[in-house]
Parts: structure tokens; sequence; C-alpha cells
């Protein structure tokens, strides 16, 4: 199968009524929704969610939500008013080992950050952009079966790293969706609002790296 072709939307689970299940054309490797607040947008990622299996050449859907930072909140605020100025920063961590082999179907960070553990060839060209852009560097460490994630600065002492839930929300929004990116056991990503949390040239150098996967899952190293 080649560009352009049209895909059947499920929205049986939209729950909206009076909504048919559309058909959109897709004529090239990256399609881009827009639309105000509140007229489906997410709503028709998650159709596309059950719909794009065909298309994927055996290959995994990955869908990452808006709120793919949310299991981090427990960590990084005082997210139930009981906290005072004490969030537990350096007690952030992303599942177990058990969770590794469902983190394809994992719509937060914590899928992501699976990914960057158990795929070392990514993990490398992550780190490689983090101190590029950032002068940061990044470390997966598995705690008694439990995977946490640290952050150092170049500037730093050797071995004085700080925890994930310390880090920008930029970053690790840069960090989860370039992980994403980078899988080519990933067929087809949905990333519900992309550019959240990125500077402009952030979002400009997402796009970059957008570009040089975006293909027919068919083809090797695009999705």
């Amino acid at each position: 199968m080649a560009f352009p072709f049209g895909i059947s939307v499920n929205l049986t689970q939209s729950r909206i009524a009076g909504i048919n299940n559309p058909t959109i054309r897709v004529y090239s490797g990256i399609t881009t929704f827009l639309g105000p607040n509140g007229s489906g947008k997410t709503q028709l990622l998650r159709g596309l969610k059950m719909s794009l299996h065909q298309y994927a050449n055996g290959k995994k859907i990955r869908y990452i939500s808006a709120g793919r930072l949310g299991p981090m909140e427990v960590y990084r605020s005082d997210y139930d008013g009981y906290r005072g100025h004490n969030p537990s920063f350096d007690d952030a961590q992303f599942g177990s080992k058990g969770d590794v082999v469902r983190r394809h179907l994992n719509e937060t960070v914590i899928g992501d950050f699976a990914t960057l553990a158990e795929r070392p060839d990514i993990l490398i060209k992550v780190q490689e952009r983090l101190r590029k852009l950032f002068k940061r560097d990044l470390l997966i460490d598995w705690d008694g079966g439990t995977l946490k994630v640290f952050f150092s600065r170049f500037e730093q002492i050797a071995g004085d790293n700080y925890s994930s839930a310390r880090e920008a929300s930029g970053l690790l929004h840069l960090v989860a969706v370039l992980s994403a990116l980078y899988d080519d056991e990933v067929g087809c990503l949905l990333i519900d609002e992309p550019e959240v949390s990125l500077h402009p040239q952030l979002q400009s150098f997402l796009l970059g790296e957008i570009i040089k996967v975006a293909g027919y899952p068919s083809e090797s190293g695009k999705n």
C-alpha cells in the first residue's frame, strides 16, 4: 500500500451522540489535526488508535496522551494539599520490570521510560540529543526491580545525579516523545498535543525529528 489511502475512524467508544465514523485520507507519514478546544481532536486520535492496525505493517500502535506527565505529579507537586513544601521528588519511579512488556499500551511517560530501559540503542540516541541541546545526561536505574530515572548536568561532579521529578516539564516531555519516535517497534504513533511545555525552538527541533522518521511503516525505520 502507498499514500494516499483512506482510514475509517472508529468512534464507537467516544460516547458522543450523532457522530458517524468518518473516513480520513492520509497523504504522507505526518498527519496533523488542528481545531479549538473541545472540537474532538482527542476522540479522533483515540478512534484512530482502534483503526490503524491494518496499516502498521505488523508493528505496534502507540498513543501518547496530552497528560503524559500525570503519573509524575505524585512526586513533583503537592497533589493532595498534604505535602507542604516537600514533594517526594526523590521517590519518583516508573513502574516495575513486569510493566516493560506493556510499554506500548501505556499512554504516559511510564511507557516511554520503559522503552529507554528495554532498548539501549534508543537510550543512546536520546542521550545524544540531551547532551547536545541541554548539556544533560540521562541515566536509567533498576532499584530493586523498580525503574528510576536520573539526570545530571555536565558541570556537576561525577555521580551527583538528581531525580527526574526535579527536571523541567518541557525536557521530560521531549524525552518521552523522542523515545516513542525512535522506537522501530512502533508502526503508527499518535501524539496528543505534541507541543506541550516545549519552547518554540524545541517544537521546531521535534518537528525535524518527526520528519526524519515519517513514512509508511513497511519502510525501514519509518512510521
